[in-house]
């Protein structure tokens, strides 16, 4: 039964004039297109989405023992090969700052803490903006002491880059073992280019 003490707007149109029943203030018709416009000016501030990169696989026989292991151990050997790269890039004289408290420690006490976390947040998990050097105090014990990582981060790559990865924090990827592969391979490279 309906409720009888609702009345529907009546007036003109903020949009056409039109003497016509309201929502928001205008008719159903320029309603509709001023919601098809907000929709669209929202989406185009959404990041674009990237697009996929050709995925170049060197053949060898680590390359081929690779593939013998599932996708959660492929993981597992890509994060520790990017994480091998950010501790050797944040690294300076066998020490590094860390990211939260800003304190010079030995490399010894050095994690590759996620600004977003890796578990919640899978597109960012391979993302060399998004992991810096850490102390294992602040990474672990102090659930990434996130407040003043985000402040350092900021100082370090930019608002820009800060602000990227804001916006790419909700999207998700499910990894397959050529993807993950490539990227074992990438890391092991630029450790070796890098580095060395």
């Amino acid at each position: 039964m309906r409720n009888s003490t609702i009345k529907p707007i009546v007036g003109p149109c903020i949009d056409c004039n039109r003497n016509t029943f309201l929502t928001a203030g205008r008719c159903k018709i320029d309603y509709a297109k001023h919601r098809a416009k907000v929709c669209s000016d929202r989406k185009a501030d959404r990041p674009a989405k990237e697009t996929p990169r050709s995925i170049k696989i060197e053949a060898s026989k680590k390359t081929s023992k690779l593939f013998d292991k599932s996708l959660e151990q492929l993981k597992e050997i890509a994060q520790d090969a990017f994480n091998a790269y950010i501790r050797k890039r944040d690294a300076k004289d066998g020490y590094f700052v860390c990211i939260s408290c800003n304190t010079p420690k030995s490399l010894r006490q050095m994690d590759a803490g996620h600004y977003y976390s890796r578990g919640n947040h899978s597109f960012l998990r391979y993302n060399e903006n998004n992991v810096h050097g850490q102390c294992r105090k602040c990474n672990s014990f102090m659930s990434g002491h996130l407040i003043p990582y985000r402040e350092n981060l900021i100082k370090k790559i930019g608002i820009e880059k800060v602000e990227e990865l804001d916006q790419w924090r909700n999207y998700t990827i499910h990894w397959d073992k050529l993807q993950v592969i490539a990227i074992i391979q990438e890391y092991r490279k630029k450790i070796k280019e890098d580095f060395l």
